[in-house]
């Protein structure tokens, strides 16, 4: 019996001994480990070179040479990562090939996630590229042209057809020009 009692008393010894090396050596800590050769996407705004990938995303500070990656351990839904713009000089809109939309403050690291492309029912959602202009995200995608007013975070409108009569042109919108009809070409 008494035999027993050390065993038991050994093995919770170990299982605490385990916990607190775990809590401590930060074991639960995940970080995913992503290639970003394949760079889909690129700006750079006020020293920093922002990248879009198949493995996230990347920001490069073209000061002090630090790189600073993001996947989903930092907050994205997908690695996948199609088209990305800036707001304002300060908010980060990242696409995913899912059609997943986030909104990243880098000041805050705070994330905003936007699910209706990613949870419409058609089968190609692919956020080709993101443009904005004023308070409106325009979003190039598979299902169309998506309208998005930003301080809101509410969809305009979704344009999913171009053309008239049986020559439309379906989906797949992957560039696109602004025209300020007010200003001299």
């Amino acid at each position: 019996m008494k035999s027993l009692k050390k065993i038991i008393i050994f093995f919770l010894f170990i299982q605490l001994h385990l916990l607190i090396n775990n809590s401590i050596s930060g074991v639960h800590e995940w970080k995913t480990y992503t290639s970003k050769k394949d760079i889909r996407d690129f700006f750079s705004y006020n020293g920093f070179l922002w990248a879009a990938s198949s493995g996230g995303i990347f920001s490069y500070n073209l000061n002090d040479s630090v790189y600073t990656e993001y996947t989903t351990s930092e907050g994205l839904r997908t690695i996948n990562i199609t088209a990305l713009t800036i707001y304002k000089n300060e908010v980060i809109w990242i696409g995913g090939a899912d059609g997943s939309l986030h909104a990243f403050h880098p000041k805050n690291k705070s994330w905003k996630y936007i699910n209706d492309i990613v949870l419409d029912t058609e089968p190609n959602k692919r956020i080709n590229k993101l443009i904005t202009n004023g308070d409106t995200l325009y979003i190039l995608s598979d299902l169309g042209l998506v309208l998005l007013f930003i301080p809101r975070s509410e969809f305009i409108t979704t344009y999913r057809r171009f053309g008239l009569g049986t020559t439309q042109l379906q989906g797949n919108v992957i560039d696109m020009e602004i025209y300020d009809l007010n200003k001299s070409l």
